[in-house]
């Protein structure tokens, strides 16, 4: 396994933990009393994955906020189209 396949699977394995804590927070399974815990790990990763590919782009000044914003919209909207069409 490569160690970028490593880290995916590390950080997507938090991320699970950290909706599984926050689900089970909401289902009152009764060890899991802290779902805001989950909620805080889940920020934390995003915030760190999101930085993660701007860094680069600010250092080599090419960072353009509104570019930035459109492939957000972008990839959150194509998420939510899929979503959507399974659901309905």
């Amino acid at each position: 396994m490569s160690t970028n396949n490593k880290f995916n699977s590390t950080i997507n394995s938090l991320r699970g933990l950290s909706i599984l804590s926050v689900l089970f927070f909401h289902i009152e399974i009764s060890l899991f009393k802290g779902g805001f815990i989950g909620v805080d790990v889940f920020f934390v990763i995003s915030g760190y994955l999101i930085s993660k590919s701007i860094i680069p782009e600010i250092e080599n000044n090419k960072f353009d906020f509104k570019e930035y914003l459109i492939r957000r919209l972008r990839r959150v909207l194509q998420r939510s189209k899929k979503i959507r069409y399974k659901t309905i």
